[in-house]
């Protein structure tokens, strides 16, 4: 069940894969980015576990340049300016991909709130066009939503691919922290959004601040 954030293949693999045969390691992330494209909670991890590879082969060339230099050693310079153009740069690119995706995925599940909570929309397809996505991304995103507590007393219908909103009369909430909605926050120190419920605290994926919904 890819809405519970874990990856078809999981990330301790992959890295083995790399260290023990090379070329394996790369066509089993490309399997596994195939197999997240429709699911875009998922495709982050993609992002940053690429990111993470190519940051440390770049780390483990560095070292090698190092040590070259140290044993009066002929490294080519040449050598390394084209693993920090194919290896340094396209890992922070990737990051700051990471970053972007999190960041518009967090607007995007606001959306779906107020369009399902306030607009009342009950069709899948008319969310997945408001949004720009394919009503198949749509109905993961809301599923995933509906795993973190995000979308109290909704149903989705997976085979009418409908949004059905459950009246919840028979235990009505004691308190106004229980009728808040979930909001989004800005980390204090990096202003990275995190989605928390009322009363929640959560560390920044970034920055590790603690991010609190007072």
């Amino acid at each position: 069940m890819a809405a519970n954030g874990r990856p078809f293949y999981p990330g301790w693999v992959i890295f083995l894969v790399l260290f023990v045969f090379f070329p394996a390691g790369f066509v089993l992330i490309f399997l596994r980015a195939s197999k997240h494209r429709n699911y875009p909670h998922l495709r982050l991890l993609d992002y940053k576990i690429c990111a993470n590879t190519l940051l440390v082969l770049f780390i483990l060339m560095t070292v090698s340049y190092i040590n070259s230099l140290a044993t009066d050693g002929s490294p080519i310079l040449e050598v390394y300016l084209v693993c920090i153009a194919f290896l340094l740069l396209p890992s922070i690119f990737m990051y700051v991909k990471a970053n972007r995706s999190n960041k518009a995925m967090l607007l995007r599940y606001d959306q779906y709130r107020s369009m399902i909570y306030e607009q009342r929309l009950t069709s899948m397809a008319q969310i997945a066009a408001n949004v720009g996505l394919q009503p198949i991304v749509v109905g993961h995103e809301l599923e995933r939503m509906a795993y973190l507590g995000l979308l109290p007393n909704v149903h989705i219908d997976p085979i009418t691919h409908t949004i059905v909103l459950i009246s919840d009369r028979a235990n009505p909430p004691t308190d106004a922290a229980d009728r808040s909605p979930p909001r989004t926050l800005n980390c204090s120190t990096c202003g990275a959004r995190t989605v928390l419920r009322p009363g929640e605290s959560k560390e920044c994926d970034y920055c590790h601040t603690i991010v609190s919904y007072a």
